[in-house]
């Protein structure tokens, strides 16, 4: 049975981070093409996915809307940017070509997910999602903790 509480939750905190992302690329990329894609971590993500999943970009659990941070994602070029968007399930970071993404939906019990915008005139977004989708895969699979 469908926990009507549960889906109504997902729903108003996934839309309230999608129109503040709207409000980012207004403010910053208006007028610019974006190249966009999403990566799924593994259903292993589901259960504590998004602590870990910070853990392994190099995000503090006590950063702010406003902090400048360098992610550190292994096996992909690290990102310069500054936390746009920061609660306990979501965390959005905006570079100086790029809106990252990156959603903690394991506070529903679904898989850790990330979404960007990538506004660079070179983006290719079947190698960002590769990229990506590796390092989540990597993150989730690992025998070591991150």
């Amino acid at each position: 049975m469908v926990d009507l509480r549960h889906e109504l939750d997902s729903c108003r905190q996934h839309t309230t981070f999608y129109y503040h992302s709207l409000g980012e690329y207004l403010r910053h990329f208006g007028g610019r093409d974006a190249v966009y894609f999403t990566a799924e971590a593994p259903e292993a993500s589901a259960s504590g996915g998004f602590a870990k999943a910070r853990r392994a970009l190099g995000v503090s659990d006590r950063v702010e809307v406003g902090d400048e941070v360098r992610l550190t994602p292994a096996g992909l070029k690290p990102i310069e940017g500054v936390v746009d968007y920061a609660t306990p399930v979501f965390l959005g970071v905006r570079s100086a070509d790029a809106l990252y993404r990156f959603y903690g939906r394991d506070a529903w019990g679904w898989p850790v997910g990330v979404a960007h915008h990538l506004f660079a005139g070179d983006a290719d977004a079947a190698a960002a999602r590769q990229g990506w989708g590796t390092w989540l895969e990597e993150v989730f699979t690992s025998e070591e903790q991150v």
